[in-house]
C-alpha cells in the first residue's frame, strides 16, 4: 500500500460558525484531509492561483463555497474558476443558507464515501 494522499479542501466561507461546523463534520472521516478556509472570493482566487500569502498552497481537490460572499459575487467567482482549464476540473459544493440540518446530511452522505474509497 502507497502513501496516504491527503484531500486537500478548499473552504470558501464568510461565516465563522458556519466554517466551523463544516469543519466539524471533516473532523468526523478517517480521511486524511486538510481544510483551508478563506473568508472571500478575492482571497479564494489568491489561494487557487498561489499569490501573495498562498504561494505555496497545494490545489484543492475540493472547494466549498458559500453563495453567500461579500465584496465579488460567488457568481463572479465561479466564473473565473469555469473560465480556467485547470480550476474548472476542481469539483464544487455550493451552499447557501446554511442549514443546521446539512450537517446530518454529510454525516450520511454518498460523496464522502465517494472521496474516502
Amino acid at each position: 500500500m502507497g502513501p496516504i494522499k491527503i484531500f486537500e479542501t478548499l473552504l470558501v466561507e464568510n461565516n465563522v460558525g458556519n466554517a466551523r461546523l463544516i469543519m466539524k463534520v471533516f473532523d468526523r472521516f478517517i480521511v486524511k484531509n486538510k481544510v483551508h478556509v478563506v473568508e472571500d472570493s478575492v482571497k479564494a482566487l489568491e489561494y487557487l492561483y498561489k499569490r501573495g500569502n498562498y504561494k505555496d498552497a497545494k490545489t484543492p481537490d475540493l472547494i466549498i463555497l458559500s453563495l453567500n460572499l461579500p465584496e465579488e459575487s460567488s457568481i463572479e467567482l465561479l466564473n473565473k474558476i469555469n473560465g480556467d482549464e485547470k480550476l474548472r476540473l476542481i469539483p464544487i459544493i455550493c451552499l447557501n443558507n446554511f442549514p443546521r440540518w446539512w450537517i446530518d446530511v454529510l454525516n450520511h452522505s454518498v460523496l464522502f464515501k465517494v472521496l474516502t474509497d
